[in-house]
Order: C-alpha cells, then structure tokens, then sequence
C-alpha cells in the first residue's frame, strides 16, 4: 500500500503498474496478486483504506466536537471568545492534518477530477463530508427554529463554506500559507460572517 501511494505521487498513473508496484516495494510481481486481484482494486484500496480511513475519522471528530454558536451570536456576527477559540482549534487543527500529511492530500488533490477507482472514491469522501457539514447546519437552523423550507439553501451555504475551506487547504499545500493560526482565524471570520448573513436573512432578522 505504501509503494502504491508513493508511486500515484511522484511517478503518476502511468506508472501504475503491478510490476512497478511491487518492485517499489522490494517484492516481485506476483507479490503484487496475493494482495489485489487488480491495479483497480488496488487503487480502490489505497483510496478507500488510506486516504477515507483517516480523513473521514479526522472529519467525524472535528465536527462531532464543534460548539453551536447561539442564534444571539449568530445574528450578531459575534461569538463568545470561549466559541471563537473552539472554532479556531478545530479549522487550525485541520490546517495542521493537511500539513502533516501533505502527500496523501496532494494525491487527492491531484486525482479529484480523475476517471477511474481513485477519482471516485475522492469524489465520495467529498460527498460524504458535505453530508457531515449540512447535518451540522441543519441542526444549527433546528435549534434557530429556522423554517424548513430553508433546508435545501442550507445544504447549498455548507457546499459552498467546504469549497472556502478545499480553497485554505489548497493555499496549504501550495505554501502560500505563513502561519497557519491566522490562517484559522481568517476562515473562520468568513465561516461566522456567512452564515451570519444567511441566517438573519432566512430568520428575517434585519441585516447590521
């Protein structure tokens, strides 16, 4: 598995062969079939063991620990220093994952839009963060008493608040990054001021 990740980031998919595989990892070829049945399910694996194992038990415990900024908060555009600081950890610890494990996100990056096992399963994790996301939201608007009807632009504010966040990472992984605290910070003052406006307008609190 680690030959295979090593080869998708510095030699590409053309690379991507069980003989190449098995050499990178010291072995002969038919190493390579005791494990897969195929180069594809050997993508599927490298994709759905490694990089969805980690990032979506990552994902599941930043937002299972996130405070819910009261409607007051929300409405204001201001939270409490103790909610702000909260916030901050979890974006900022995030920021720290990328950075830690810059290679498997680089891979991602690379193969988002890709044919093929590993260009799916990518897009599923996508998928399936925006799930965790637009669960958060929703039940931040059930405890607003914001009116259902607004449900479906909810979904599409947390769609658009996760491309912000892919846009963070991105700059991450570009080094266009200094200090990933002000980082954060910087996404989560946008994060709290839309949905700040988003919300008031669907509460039909008039806009500050």
């Amino acid at each position: 598995m680690s030959a295979a990740v090593d080869i998708l980031l510095e030699e590409g998919m053309e690379h991507f062969t069980p003989t190449r595989i098995a050499e990178r990892a010291g072995l002969h070829k038919p190493a390579f079939y005791t494990h897969f049945d195929d180069v594809e399910a050997c993508l599927g694996a490298v994709a759905i063991q490694v990089i969805a194992a980690d990032y979506m038990k990552s994902l599941t415990a930043r937002v299972a620990t996130l405070p819910s900024p009261t409607p007051e908060e929300v409405a204001t555009g201001r939270t409490s220093p103790e909610v702000m600081e909260q916030m901050i950890d979890a974006i900022h610890q995030e920021l720290l994952t990328v950075q830690a494990h810059e290679r498997l996100y680089r891979m991602t990056w690379r193969y988002r839009y890709s044919d093929g096992p590993l260009g799916k399963a990518v897009r599923e994790l996508d998928r399936h963060a925006l799930e965790y996301w637009v669960d958060y939201f929703w039940r931040l608007a059930v405890q607003y008493q914001i009116d259902p009807m607004h449900f479906r632009e909810i979904a599409e504010l947390a769609d658009h608040l996760i491309g912000f966040t892919y846009r963070a990472i991105s700059r991450v992984l570009d080094g266009r990054v200094p200090d990933l605290r002000v980082e954060a910070e910087r996404v989560y003052r946008y994060i709290l001021g839309m949905l700040s406006l988003e919300f008031r307008r669907m509460l039909g609190v008039p806009l500050l």
